[in-house]
């Protein structure tokens, strides 16, 4: 979305700020990216990789303060992980 940037967080992580979103908006955001990579055929050496995306959504604000929301995604990323991948938790 207009407004919004995406930058390498880590090894095999990423992350989107949207800039004015509302929760429901970044949770359609990410569903929209989610929906999009699962249904990708990504194709390496003659071969067919299938890729799924897991995120961790938190908004910003004066009770998430950035390092705050950042610690919080990241553990919402990972409880979206142990709960078999390719999900959104809020």
């Amino acid at each position: 979305p207009e407004g919004a940037w995406l930058s390498r967080w880590g090894g095999e992580e990423f992350l989107l700020a949207l800039n004015d979103a509302y929760l429901g908006q970044a949770i359609e955001v990410a569903e929209k990216i989610r929906q999009a990579i699962e249904g990708y055929d990504f194709n390496y050496d003659e071969q067919e990789i299938r890729i799924t995306a897991s995120f961790g959504i938190v908004p910003l604000g004066t009770d998430h303060p950035l390092a705050l929301a950042l610690k919080a995604a990241d553990s919402l990323l990972y409880k979206a992980k142990d709960a078999g991948r390719n999900n959104i938790c809020v």
